[in-house]
């Protein structure tokens, strides 16, 4: 059983490296290739403008549009590969910067400064966003870490239905498992769910 703990928790650790590379080979690749071509087109416009009324000025306009929409939805989507926020300042800055990206129903609640092994930080990272990924804007949602008895305890709360429960639920498990963590799933007090997950971070 120790030697199926450890092959599990290499196995998330080995997936969640893989994430964080993708990130920044987004980040370091297309991304920087995404800005210096916003930069060209800018450019190439105002030189357009100085020149006069021109009909290749609104194409210009409608191409920056047009990039910085997919410069908006690349760096949405390396977010959620990995954010770059938990590898450089930990868990807490992480949730912060997720909560900005969602709806203000969401609140969030005790966060803990100290900073905890890498494969910790990541499942609890995960296990609070995969619960409120799907956040309407008046759907109420908490999360709240601390840290109880040699744990590292998330509780992510939220009202409504969970889409794909199931599936969501069984992939935070086999996470925090894999980490000789567990997990509960409850019914919330406001209709909804709440899980709570306790990892080893002693």
């Amino acid at each position: 059983m120790r030697e199926i703990r450890a092959s599990r928790a290499r196995i998330v650790e080995a997936a969640d490296a893989e994430r964080q590379r993708l990130e920044r080979d987004l980040h370091d690749g297309a991304q920087q290739r995404l800005v210096g071509l916003s930069l060209a087109l800018r450019l190439l416009r105002n030189a357009a403008e100085r020149g006069g009324p021109s009909d290749a000025i609104p194409a210009l306009e409608h191409a920056d549009g047009q990039l910085h929409q997919a410069l908006a939805e690349l760096r949405e989507v390396a977010h959620g590969i990995y954010p770059a926020a938990l590898a450089d300042d930990g868990l807490a800055a992480a949730l912060e910067t997720l909560a900005e990206r969602l709806p203000p129903s969401l609140r969030l609640g005790n966060l803990p400064e100290e900073r905890f092994p890498a494969p910790v930080e990541a499942a609890a990272y995960f296990t609070a966003a995969e619960i409120v990924r799907d956040l309407g804007d008046d759907t109420p949602a908490s999360i709240d870490v601390g840290r109880t008895d040699g744990r590292l305890v998330v509780a992510v709360e939220r009202a409504g239905l969970l889409d794909h429960a199931d599936e969501r639920l069984v992939e935070i498990g086999d996470r925090i498992r894999a980490l000789d963590g567990e997990v509960c799933a409850d019914a919330g007090s406001n209709g909804g769910v709440r899980i709570e997950a306790r990892i080893p971070c002693a």
